[in-house]
């Protein structure tokens, strides 16, 4: 790795161009030559332990411009017949596009209210949920969730949205199932029965 001020850099020369840049000060930009005439200048003298504060340079934007987030570890995997695992297969169902998979995670009178209320139009990537709260009271549960659904293809033509849900689940024999209408289903065309 190059050397510039006593601090590790990057160098990428191409024809007449010369650009430095420095990673571990947020991927700044020092300098910028043109048949070594300075376009854009970094300082002789510079405070490197508080680069942002240095006259000189350019910090360098990434057009980031949604949500983006990052996992550092792969999805949980949870006890079969716990509500997180019920959770955990609909909405992978629904991820999947598969609607008779997501009804097996569902009571029958919920089936039977809800039955092609779905909004699966409303997926075009792999939601990312994340389990925000879990109680569990006798045979029902209720699990807080925040849903983040990105969609849209490229820089400008994408959209993210988050949505906070609450799962109420029944245990019924060895199992939990949904009992009220969540997400991504037209709760309002189930019926005043939920």
């Amino acid at each position: 790795m190059a050397q510039f001020q006593h601090q590790d850099i990057i160098e990428i020369t191409h024809g007449a161009s010369l650009l430095r840049f420095a990673p571990q000060a947020g991927g700044r930009l020092l300098s910028w030559h043109i048949d070594g005439q300075p376009v854009i200048y970094w300082p002789e003298v510079a405070d490197w332990s508080h680069p942002a504060k240095i006259r000189g340079g350019n910090p360098l934007l990434f057009p980031f411009l949604g949500r983006h987030r990052v996992a550092l570890q792969p999805p949980p995997t949870f006890d079969p017949g716990t509500p997180e695992a019920t959770a955990q297969g609909y909405f992978q169902a629904i991820s999947d596009g598969d609607e008779e998979l997501a009804e097996s995670y569902m009571t029958d009178e919920l089936v039977d209210a809800c039955s092609g209320q779905w909004y699966f139009y409303d997926i075009r990537e792999s939601p990312s949920v994340v389990i925000t709260d879990s109680e569990i009271d006798g045979d029902t549960a209720k699990l807080g969730i925040t849903i983040d659904v990105s969609y849209g293809g490229g820089p400008f033509d994408g959209a993210s949205y988050d949505q906070d849900e609450t799962l109420t689940m029944e245990h019924r024999v060895d199992v939990w199932l949904i009992s009220k209408p969540t997400w991504p289903m037209d709760r309002y065309a189930c019926g005043s029965d939920f």
